[in-house]
C-alpha cells in the first residue's frame, strides 16, 4: 500500500462557549460530518483539541477506517472524556475550543475530501 500526500491542517474554532465558572467539564465530544469523493480511500490522520492555543491530549484519529462517500456524522471523545486533559471552567472560557484535523490519502492519486 502507497501513502499519498496529507492534508493541510482543518482548524474549526468559533463556538462561542460560555462556561460557568461553577461548572465541572466532564467531557468533550465532538460529532463531525465527513466524506470524500473519488476513487482514492481517504482516512484520518491526526485529531486533537487545542488547548491554550496548544495542541494537547490524546490523538483521536481513525487511521484504520477508511471515510465514506456519502456523508455520516463521526464521534470523537464523549460525554466523560477529557482527552486526556483537565479542564476547568476559566481555561474552558478563556480558551476558544478548536478541533485540528488532518487526513490522509491512503493509495497514490488525487481525491477531493469534504468536512
Amino acid at each position: 500500500m502507497q501513502f499519498g500526500p496529507y492534508s493541510s491542517y482543518l482548524q474549526a474554532t468559533g463556538f462561542g462557549f460560555s462556561i460557568p465558572t461553577t461548572a465541572s467539564i466532564c467531557g468533550i465530544e465532538l460529532n463531525v460530518e465527513r466524506s470524500f469523493s473519488g476513487s482514492i480511500p481517504v482516512q484520518d490522520y491526526f485529531i486533537h483539541v487545542v488547548k491554550n492555543n496548544t495542541v494537547t491530549g490524546l490523538d483521536y484519529s481513525l487511521t484504520y477506517l477508511d471515510w465514506d462517500t456519502t456523508d455520516l456524522v463521526v464521534t470523537y471523545g464523549s460525554n466523560s472524556d477529557l482527552w486526556g486533559n483537565r479542564w476547568t471552567p476559566p481555561a474552558g472560557k478563556s480558551t476558544t475550543a478548536v478541533l485540528v484535523r488532518q487526513f490522509l490519502q491512503v493509495r497514490a492519486g488525487l481525491s477531493h475530501q469534504q468536512l
